[in-house]
């Protein structure tokens, strides 16, 4: 005990930790080619039109500067995240998400992505269509068993209209942000 009381940063074990989740689409990552191609006349995303085409586009994908804020700043012991998103993850993914995010195998193995594949784990239902709905239980989850101050940053709307034990940040205000900006603004959350 004296152990765990010495070497972990007291605002662990005082409860005052923070965690940042993340969606990947337009908030980490660029995919607007896939997504665009595969809208629904009401504005939701056909998940199997998606799919369908997620192998032949998926190399058009590129990083935001929220997203290289984001792999610059995951490893530090301070800054605690989790990816939450809409995508059901393949090998394809997570070789996009390494390069461009820097994720590695322990981030997919340990949950710190989660995605339609792991939802169930988390409360959330792997074949619900709208996004916020999808989400909201996963969220609600990690608020309960996580800390005491959690962000959410997305651009979904029906994502960022949940209310709960948790703020929702636009992730259109960073779109205009250079890196530092975007590192800035992460920094001010922890």
């Amino acid at each position: 005990c004296r152990y765990l009381l010495r070497y972990w940063p007291k605002k662990h074990y005082l409860g005052e930790m923070i965690m940042v989740i993340f969606d990947v689409d337009q908030t980490l990552i660029d995919s607007t080619i896939r997504e665009s191609l595969c809208r629904l006349s009401c504005g939701s995303l056909d998940l199997s039109e998606y799919r369908r085409i997620k192998h032949e586009l998926i190399k058009s994908d590129s990083v935001l500067p929220l997203g290289i804020a984001f792999k610059e700043l995951k490893e530090r012991s301070s800054f605690k995240w989790r990816i939450v998103t809409a995508r059901h993850i393949d090998n394809m993914d997570r070789l996009t998400l390494s390069v461009l995010l820097g994720l590695d195998y322990h981030d997919f193995v340990n949950s710190r992505v989660i995605c339609r594949n792991n939802a169930g784990d988390f409360g959330g239902d792997g074949n619900e269509q709208d996004s916020g709905k999808y989400k909201k239980p996963i969220i609600d989850r990690l608020a309960y068993f996580s800390p005491s101050r959690l962000h959410v940053i997305d651009d979904c709307p029906s994502v960022l209209s949940l209310s709960g034990h948790f703020q929702t940040v636009s992730a259109y205000d960073f779109y205009h942000s250079t890196v530092s900006e975007c590192k800035s603004r992460l920094l001010s959350f922890v």
